[in-house]
């Protein structure tokens, strides 16, 4: 006996009137650019706020933002301002408590809380 499935295969004449492209449209709309992204270097502007109060930990959102901000290809002017000053004010810090400490061991004086 024969098989009992048949395949049955449609062709679709294709008219020669049909375009072979697709018509562009009366009008063009304007090409706008992406807009900018303001909160590229977020990093940064956390480490210089931290120059007011923990430039340590200042100094370790400008690198790491400064990093990051140069791998997504964006500037990294405010991490970079970011981790240079809480440097040099923790760099002022460490100096005057050495200094203090040293002028306290020279000058041989104890100071005493009074009430």
């Amino acid at each position: 006996m024969k098989d009992s499935k048949k395949t049955i295969e449609h062709k679709l004449p294709v008219p020669s009137s049909f375009p072979s492209q697709v018509p562009e449209p009366y009008f063009k709309s304007p090409h706008i650019p992406p807009a900018k992204s303001y909160n590229e270097d977020i990093l940064g502007i956390i480490s210089i706020v931290c120059i007011f109060w923990f430039p340590p930990i200042g100094i370790v959102l400008g690198l790491v933002g400064a990093h990051v901000a140069k791998a997504e290809g964006h500037d990294p002017l405010l991490s970079r301002i970011g981790w240079i000053i809480n440097t040099v004010l923790t760099l002022l810090f460490i100096i005057s408590i050495i200094a203090l400490f040293c002028f306290l061991i020279f000058t041989n004086k104890t100071f005493t809380l009074s009430s």
